[in-house]
């Protein structure tokens, strides 16, 4: 794998572990826009499991609000593959599973793909999940 690669990896892990802290409770309030809002660029969109459309603004809002909101939340990522590498944009899919869910199933598992711009910071563009079944 390429350097790009890896590290739009492991921006996809670290993310993943900074919703959940601060869905947990455990990430202050003073480091929401570092570690969540910063890496979304501006355009950034999410189409949800439901197919459901949500901007940056919207996303931000939601995981704003749901601050300590749920202390027994986890996420975990699994089997990430890069489908397209090219001039610091990297397409990747992986497995996010989540266990402890209020807002969905309380274990659920959903197939996402995400595109990423890999500069000197790693920035998240567009994200597709689709639910995976049981």
């Amino acid at each position: 794998m390429s350097d790009a690669v890896d590290r739009a990896i492991a921006e996809i892990v670290r993310l993943h572990e900074a919703i959940v802290a601060w869905i947990t409770g455990q990430m202050p309030e003073d480091r929401f826009a570092a570690e969540i809002a910063g890496p979304l660029a501006p355009a950034f969109t999410i189409v949800e499991p439901d197919g459901q459309i949500q901007t940056r603004d919207e996303v931000l809002k939601g995981l704003f609000d749901f601050h300590n909101g749920n202390p027994d939340f986890r996420i975990a990522i699994e089997a990430p593959r890069v489908v397209a590498e090219r001039d610091g944009l990297v397409v990747v899919t992986y497995v996010e599973r989540q266990s402890g869910a209020k807002r969905s199933a309380a274990s659920n598992a959903r197939q996402s793909t995400g595109v990423y711009q890999v500069g000197e910071t790693v920035t998240h563009l567009f994200l597709q999940e689709t639910r995976l079944p049981g």
